[in-house]
């Protein structure tokens, strides 16, 4: 990150420079890499499993959580790294399981086998829906295949990836933990 060219950029939105579209990719420009590097160095200080048991920290900070739960410390996961359940804010009488396929990586997720796992984890554990969490970069054939499984088993599948990793982080993570 040049420290320069970001300074120079909320300079130029203080001083309204820029219209909104134009100052909204600038300032998405000077925030890219430094996500990618926080996405990068979250994937160095917690390689494979370790990563799961981070986000059970992340997963618990959310808003409506009631529980999370780290399945695959034990080993067998059975498309389940983490359980994550939350409560429905609206009504009482039900609320949602989320089946999280974690994957520590470097570069790009081409193996459609974390979706495999995570439609196993939903029908395991009676998941409302499906969520790989990958450091890597997914690519269009990974997130083609992931739309199409969620369509065929009519339950949603997400993912965050990459430099999303890195807003989740910063925006659940308990302070302790930055």
């Amino acid at each position: 990150l040049n420290a320069e060219a970001f300074f120079r950029t909320l300079e130029n939105f203080d001083g309204k420079k820029y219209d909104g579209a134009d100052s909204n990719a600038q300032l998405k420009d000077v925030v890219k890499e430094p996500l990618k590097q926080m996405t990068s160095l979250i994937q160095q200080k917690n390689a494979g499993r370790r990563l799961e048991e981070f986000l059970v920290d992340v997963f618990g900070n959310m808003p409506h959580v009631t529980g999370v739960d780290w399945n695959g410390k034990g080993g067998r996961d059975d498309g389940a790294d983490l359980i994550v359940e939350f409560k429905n804010p609206i009504s009482e009488l039900s609320g949602y399981k989320l089946i999280v396929q974690v994957k520590s990586y470097v570069g790009e997720i081409n193996s459609t086998h974390a979706i495999d796992q995570v439609v196993k984890g939903i029908k395991n554990y009676d998941g409302s829906a499906g969520l790989i969490f990958t450091t890597a970069e997914a690519t269009k054939q990974f997130d083609d295949y992931r739309i199409k499984i969620s369509e065929a088993i009519s339950k949603p599948i997400d993912i965050i990836a990459g430099e999303d990793v890195a807003r989740f982080v910063l925006r659940y993570a308990p302070r302790d933990v930055l």
